[in-house]
């Protein structure tokens, strides 16, 4: 795959820049500059041609993904693999036998992409398949039902995976946010997962200076040495109630210490467990505060 990550947000709708045909730079002289030597125009035809491009190649279909917590950016993802790679099939086989067999064909789309891409979710399967938005989300609800999909999140912008299996997108980010930080210096707020946590410790907060001691203690009750690379989501949510558990904690300091991406703890978990309840914020009227921080609801 290429994976191409870009500093700031859209400019226009993710959906829109797919469709094409509406263009809104952000320098209209460097449009024009580019336009006049025949490597620009004015019909936004960028996005909608590399998508064309790679169906007609029959590959999955491009990611085109934002990500709005500090800092903001945009990644594009390119897979060169088949709709339908052999290898995938024989591991969805080996996993439910017959039973994947006799889908139906959206029902069968939807696992062969969380196979292919280890997560899969409304949005997703709406770029690759022509079904209508409800039907998508009744095939959704059946694999759930079905025990063949796991669900994480209670709206349409929930996430999906195989049982037994983690989402890795964030290897995905991680390794983009690394390579970004060789070529032009560090990003803040990224983390590089080879660090210790001794090191990912430092700069945080003063009143959050006890933190490493504390997740040292909570990972010792539940039976390990160290924090793992990968963990159920389960387990995570309760390091972090724990974590939470008497004070606020920002996502910087938990990335830290956790040893994880800032914006895949923001996605799969923090959200989730905000809404869930079992987190509360210290600027609840203003999500994107600055200073925003996490406490164990009480």
């Amino acid at each position: 795959m290429f994976g191409f990550r870009n500093p700031g947000l859209m400019r226009v709708p993710i959906q829109q820049a797919i469709n094409g045909g509406i263009s809104d730079c952000r320098n209209r002289r460097i449009q024009d500059m580019f336009r006049y030597v025949g490597f620009g125009d004015h019909a936004s035809s960028g996005v909608p041609k590399i998508y064309r491009n790679w169906q007609e190649q029959h590959w999955r279909a491009p990611q085109l993904l934002e990500f709005r917590e500090e800092p903001e950016r945009t990644v594009l993802l390119l897979r060169m693999i088949s709709l339908i790679p052999e290898e995938v099939e024989k591991k969805l086989d080996e996993l439910f036998g017959r039973k994947f067999r006799r889908l139906p064909e959206l029902e069968r789309i939807i696992l062969i992409t969380a196979a292919a891409e280890d997560k899969v979710s409304h949005s997703r399967i709406k770029e690759i398949s022509p079904s209508h938005p409800k039907d998508i989300s009744v095939a959704l609800s059946n694999l759930v039902q079905k025990k063949m999909l796991i669900k994480e999140g209670e709206t349409r912008g929930s996430i999906y995976h195989l049982p037994n299996i983690i989402p890795a997108l964030e290897d995905y980010i991680n390794n983009m946010s690394k390579n970004w930080e060789d070529l032009f210096g560090s990003s803040q707020g990224l983390t590089d997962n080879s660090q210790g946590l001794t090191k990912n410790s430092q700069g945080l907060t003063k009143n959050s200076q006890d933190l490493p001691m504390k997740l040292d203690k909570i990972i010792k009750s539940l039976g390990m040495e160290k924090l793992p690379k990968k963990l159920v989501s389960e387990t995570m949510q309760k390091i972090i109630i724990q974590l939470c558990d008497g004070h606020f904690v920002k996502l910087d300091e938990l990335s830290k210490l956790l040893n994880r991406n800032p914006v895949f703890l923001q996605q799969h978990y923090i959200s989730l467990m905000v809404s869930k309840g079992l987190l509360e914020l210290k600027y609840p009227s203003n999500k994107n505060h600055p200073d925003q921080a996490y406490r164990k609801k009480q």
